[in-house]
């Protein structure tokens, strides 16, 4: 799939493509597995909508890339009797970066303006595995389960403050770095009974 647009004012274009890959494959009637590939390219501007026609920017610069790997697995030990697992691994590349222009007398210098760039680089890779059981019989059905994701993220920041002169000149940089991880666990029992027919 291939998305893009000019947008209805300056620098609201935005750019998506998309690839998808799906198989799957039966070893027997009772198992059979599944694989999918899925990759995403956005690129754009500032996208978002506020009141004042001023309030944008013009020159900000938006990326994201993400690659997705899925696969899953079913095994019916018997009609009653059913075993799903799913595992994913994604990993995302974002980047955004964008300046604005300061008044060079607020600095002791001459025109022309000075540039304040900045840059925000996020960097995050995931993983996920879930396995469930389901259980069927004439009073009682049953689904239980258990699953585990874990998020890796790092986010780096920079800015730098930059006179273009001649001669240009880097008035300063300052630059910070967050790690964030996730764990996350659930086990669940789900039991559905029915004692007589109609309850």
């Amino acid at each position: 799939s291939y998305f893009d647009t000019d947008g209805w004012y300056d620098n609201a274009d935005q750019t998506d493509k998309i690839a998808n890959v799906f198989a799957q494959y039966e070893f027997t009637p009772k198992t059979n597995i599944q694989a999918e590939y899925r990759y995403r390219d956005t690129e754009k501007g500032d996208l978002i909508l506020r009141y004042w026609e001023d309030n944008r920017s013009p020159f900000l610069r938006q990326e994201d890339k993400t690659n997705r790997i899925r696969l899953g697995l079913r095994h019916a030990f018997s009609p009653s009797s059913t075993l799903l697992g799913n595992f994913q691994y994604s990993d995302t590349d974002g980047d955004a970066d964008d300046r604005i222009f300061l008044d060079p007398a607020d600095f002791g210098l001459p025109p022309p303006p000075v540039e304040d760039f900045s840059e925000r680089v996020r960097d995050e890779s995931a993983y996920s595995g879930e396995l469930s059981y389901l259980f069927r019989s004439q009073h009682v059905d049953i689904v239980s389960g258990a699953g585990y994701f874990f998020i890796d993220q790092e986010f780096t920041s920079t800015d730098r403050l930059i006179w273009p002169g001649p001669p240009s000149m880097n008035l300063g940089t300052s630059s910070s770095k967050l790690n964030q991880d996730t764990d996350h666990y659930n086990i669940y029992l789900y039991s559905y009974i029915r004692p007589i027919e109609k309850l």
